[in-house]
């Protein structure tokens, strides 16, 4: 695409990548070209009719045709016909969304109260509550076990030791992990500070092993590992699959 006239130059062209065009989809459309997109753009519906207009206009002329686009996905009278086998996607994102919007105003606080249970009776001076409707993650805190202690993996930054060796990762890949008495026991002790006390797994390696097993959010085994130049790893065990 050109954003300047730069005298002679060849005509700009738009790449569109999509899934099989075809006038009988399954299911599985865009699931099957898009594994891992599908979980971010869910309503297919939207997908087909972006597809279909962009097919049929052939172009993006901006602004002047910026409505006929927009109102051609999202408008409510369809004028872009969807297959009925992507119509219950549709349903599903808008049901999500109807949904998110409810606890949303289930989270939502009075700001002239400020941050206490006048304001909301969800909310509470020493509560934590989500500010974004999404997979719930933990705050992996990457550590080694010596001399009986739990250590900060990266522990030059004394003041930061324990910002510098944390991550943030989605609680469904990795939910928990088995220890020993006595580390399970320092790690509740750890517990104890404020800033311990929300959504935080501890990832305690011995001095001499940088992997561990786990368990993911439905309890299946995963192996946990951990290098400076590969970062956290962690993949399900061969027979959890």
């Amino acid at each position: 695409m050109h954003r300047h006239e730069r005298g002679d130059r060849d005509k700009p062209v738009l790449y569109v990548h999509i899934p099989k065009d075809t006038d009988k989809p399954t299911s599985e459309w865009y699931a099957d070209a898009f594994p891992i997109a599908k979980w971010v753009y869910r309503d297919v519906a939207l997908l087909w009719r972006t597809k279909e207009i962009l097919k049929k206009q052939k172009r993006l002329k901006m602004p002047e045709e910026a409505r006929l686009l927009i109102e051609s996905v999202f408008s409510n009278e369809e004028t872009i016909k969807v297959p009925d086998v992507l119509n219950s996607s549709e349903d599903e994102a808008w049901g999500k969304m109807m949904a998110d919007k409810s606890q949303a105003e289930f989270n939502k606080l009075n700001f002239d109260q400020g941050y206490c249970q006048l304001s909301s009776n969800r909310w509470d001076e020493e509560e934590r509550i989500p500010t974004r409707l999404s997979e719930e993650t933990n705050t992996l805190y990457l550590c080694r076990w010596e001399d009986g202690a739990i250590i900060p993996l990266y522990n030059t930054e004394k003041d930061f030791m324990w910002d510098v060796s944390s991550l943030s990762l989605r609680r469904s890949a990795l939910n928990s992990i088995d220890y020993s008495d006595e580390i399970q026991s320092a790690i509740n002790t750890l517990k104890t500070q404020r800033r311990f006390k929300y959504d935080t797994l501890f990832i305690v390696f011995n001095i001499d092993k940088m992997e561990l097993t786990g368990n993911d959010v439905n309890g299946k085994e995963v192996m946990v590992s951990y290098s400076p130049n590969g970062g956290l790893l962690v993949n399900k065990l061969e027979g959890n699959r």
